[in-house]
Order: C-alpha cells, then sequence, then structure tokens
C-alpha cells in the first residue's frame, strides 16, 4: 500500500467510527495519565525508504553535532553562551573529549514525503514524548495492521541500548522530580524497561542516597541513571535534593545515561556550528542556517522579519519561539527587543514551511472531523544508534505538545 492510500484509509476509518474512536482514544489516554495530551486519531505514515532517509540523516547529524561539542569544549566556541558551574564544566568537556557527551538525542525536522528535508533543533538528554508514543503505538496496532504497516517504540529501542540483557541490568533509576509534569511519561518509560524483565523504578533525586563510593535508593546499588538532561538539577531550588545523584555522578559512582555534554548541545547556538562539520550533501542541504541574535545583527533581524523564526538558545517545548512570518513587524521588533533585553542568548534560525496534511481529530461535539495540521518529525538517537521515531502536529506555527499539539506513533508501509 503506498504512504497516500495508507493514510487514506486511516483518515476513512476514524471518520466512519467517529464517536466510537475518539471514546477509546480518551479510555487510553485516561488508563496512561495522558489526558492533556491532544487527540489525533491516527498514526503518522511513512514509506521504508522515507524512514530510512531519515534515519542516514539523523545520524550524520549527530556526528555533526558531536563535532560541534567538541569545537566548544576545546576551542571555546560560545563559551559565553553556554555557562556551567566551574566542576560540570570541566566534567562535561571531559565528557565531550571522551566522546560519551550524548545519551538519547531527539532531531526535529521539516520533512516533506518527496523528499525535502530541513533540520529545527537538536534536543539532547529530554525523553519526553518516548512513554507517550509507546502508548500510542500499541493504541494504533490495529490500525496499522489494516494499512500493512509496522509500528516500533522508540521507548522499547532505548530499553535494548541501555539493557540488552535484563537480567544482568541491575537497577535502573529513572529520576525526576517528584510532581514534574512529564512525571507519567517517565513512568511509561520504565514500565517498558519493566516489561522486558529490567530492575526498573521511578525515583525523586532527594530519594538517592550517595556515600562516596556507590549511588543507592532505599539501600540498593543503583546501576544506571535515565533522567532529562541535568541541567534542571542545577537549579538553586534543587540543587540540595539533587546532590546525591550528581555527587555520585562526578565522582564515577555511577553511570549516568544523559551526562553534561547533554547540557551544552541542548544550546541553540550550536547550530551555527554544524554547517562547517562535514556532513553529506543531503544532510548540509537539510541545514537551516542559524545564528545569534546580538545588537549587531538587531537591524538585519528586524528587516527580515518573514524568513526568520527566534528562538531562546537554551529553551524547550516551544517556549519563547516567535515565528516571523506568523506576526507583524510591530511583535517582531517587541519580541526582538526582549530577547537582546532578557540577557539570556537567543538565536535567530531561517524559516521553513511546515509540511501539513489532514489528520482526524475532535469536532468539539463528540464526535471526529478532518483538519489541516502541520508536522514536524522527530527522530532519535541512542548512545549513537538510531532509535526510531515519532511526528507532533498543531494547527499552529509552533508546533509542540507543550503547545497543545499532538504526537503520533509512525506508522512504517512498504509502499
Amino acid at each position: 500500500m503506498t504512504r497516500r492510500d495508507a493514510s487514506a484509509h486511516l483518515n476513512a476509518r476514524a471518520l466512519s467510527e467517529g464517536r466510537a474512536a475518539l471514546e477509546r482514544y480518551r479510555a487510553m489516554a485516561a488508563r496512561h495519565r495522558m489526558e492533556r495530551l491532544t487527540p489525533v486519531l491516527r498514526p503518522y505514515v511513512l514509506t521504508a525508504s522515507q524512514l530510512a532517509a531519515l534515519e542516514a540523516a539523523t545520524v550524520a547529524f549527530g556526528r555533526a553535532m558531536e563535532q560541534a561539542l567538541a569545537a566548544w569544549a576545546k576551542d571555546g566556541a560560545f563559551a559565553a553562551d553556554v555557562l556551567l558551574p566551574p566542576r560540570f564544566d570541566a566534567r562535561a568537556k571531559a565528557d565531550v573529549l571522551a566522546g560519551r557527551a550524548f545519551g538519547h538525542v531527539r532531531f526535529d525536522f521539516l520533512f516533506e514525503p518527496d523528499g525535502g528535508l530541513g533540520l529545527l533543533e537538536v534536543q539532547a538528554g529530554d525523553p519526553s514524548g518516548m512513554g507517550i508514543q509507546h502508548a500510542l503505538a500499541q493504541h494504533f496496532a490495529p490500525d496499522a495492521a489494516e494499512v500493512h504497516g509496522t509500528l516500533d517504540s522508540v521507548a522499547a529501542s532505548l530499553r535494548r541500548a541501555l539493557a540488552p540483557t535484563p537480567a544482568e541490568a541491575g537497577l535502573v533509576v529513572f529520576a525526576i522530580q517528584r510532581g514534574a509534569t512529564l512525571q507519567f511519561d517517565h513512568a511509561l518509560v520504565a514500565a517498558v524497561f519493566r516489561d522486558a524483565g529490567v530492575d526498573a523504578v521511578i525515583v525523586d533525586p532527594d530519594e538517592l542516597v550517595f556515600d562516596g563510593a556507590a549511588l543507592t535508593w532505599q539501600g540498593r546499588r543503583v546501576t544506571l541513571v535515565v533522567r532529562d538532561s541535568l541541567e534542571d538539577l542545577l537549579e538553586p531550588k534543587r540543587v540540595a535534593g539533587s546532590r546525591a545523584l550528581l555527587e555520585a555522578w562526578l565522582a564515577d559512582a555511577v553511570v549516568v545515561h544523559n551526562p553534561a555534554g547533554s547540557i551544552v548541545a541542548d544550546h541553540k547556538v550550536l547550530l551555527a556550528l554544524l554547517g562547517t562539520q562535514e556532513l553529506p550533501e543531503a544532510a548540509r542541504r537539510a541545514l537551516l542556517p542559524v545564528e545569534k541574535l546580538d545588537a549587531a545583527s538587531r537591524p538585519g533581524v528586524l528587516a527580515r522579519r518573514a524568513s526568520l523564526v527566534l528562538k531562546p538558545s537554551d529553551g524547550f517545548g516551544g517556549f519563547g519561539v516567535v515565528v516571523g512570518p506568523a506576526v507583524d513587524d510591530a511583535a517582531w521588533t517587541a519580541a526582538v527587543d526582549a530577547a537582546l533585553a532578557s540577557g539570556r542568548p537567543h538565536v535567530v534560525q531561517a524559516f521553513g514551511a511546515h509540511p501539513s496534511e489532514d489528520f482526524p481529530v475532535p469536532d468539539g461535539a463528540g464526535g471526529v472531523r478532518l483538519e489541516r495540521r502541520n508536522v514536524v518529525i522527530s527522530t532519535w538517537l541512542h548512545s549513537g544508534r538510531f532509535g526510531g521515531v515519532f511526528a507532533r502536529v498543531h494547527a499552529g506555527p509552533v508546533v509542540n505538545v507543550h503547545q497543545g499539539g499532538g504526537l503520533l506513533p509512525v506508522c512504517v508501509v512498504n509502499g
């Protein structure tokens, strides 16, 4: 079945079932504490060859980002924009130069099914969405079977990368602050590990104890810590509660699957270095040029509103992103000036139009209708190996789940 036919079939199926399809989705979301997720009632569809092209680009950009990180560690590139406490700065650079800066890394693309590709950003050390995608892949498995497609799980591929032999994995801790917005998502990923036979738990960092030799939880030695980038642990309100984990990591007493190099790779100023690295031609064409915003660049940035997107360098979740073509000159000027006044580094990136297509979504009256949605494709590397893909869709110009977008597993058809 072709990609177009599969997408049309899945749309028609959701429309024909209408209220029943929506109720099944919402019941599944409630079971997994995903009620806040915007419902989209089918998976995204790619062909096997399209997935292979995304995998090749992801691996190429992963290598280029490692080279960009090395430029930061060795040559001080963007040193003033990526500030860490001295102990962490030294450790982050050591991790980078030892080739162990990355754990799991997400690459966000504009992807046209006919072959167009544009790299939006790199989000390192952020597993958010993996648990959601796993639950959705299970939910939509019957739909994928109808179009002779396959659905994979990014969380399951992470488990295979980190604990290939579950019985020998030891105690794996998923560390996230109690009550955090995405705690439920981490819990879903931890459950994927447990279902495969791994001894995995989700804990608040303040439950961990470090005695100078071992990191423990309830008296048991921790073998591996999986979490978001360590950056949020450095916030003043969290340093005390995170001290045991941080000290154990600095002492090499535990493996952390997102070391401090992930903090650095999250900064979008480093995207400006990708064009100077070794890249296959197809990946080089996918670069959306990035430049740091400063007082000297302000006049040109104001003049090029219709071709630029403004982003905080250390941002996430689409917060603070302003799409130039979606606002007027006054709003753009205000956003640029606020960014400059904030003291926080910002970048401007060349605007790329989002691919879009029709998806079945709630009609507001208990039924389902087709609506056009912009699409961003997110691919993953787990310790340098391709880890899978999911899609996010939104009616607005900033496509992100935190902004009210939907998340979709990807159904791969032979096409």
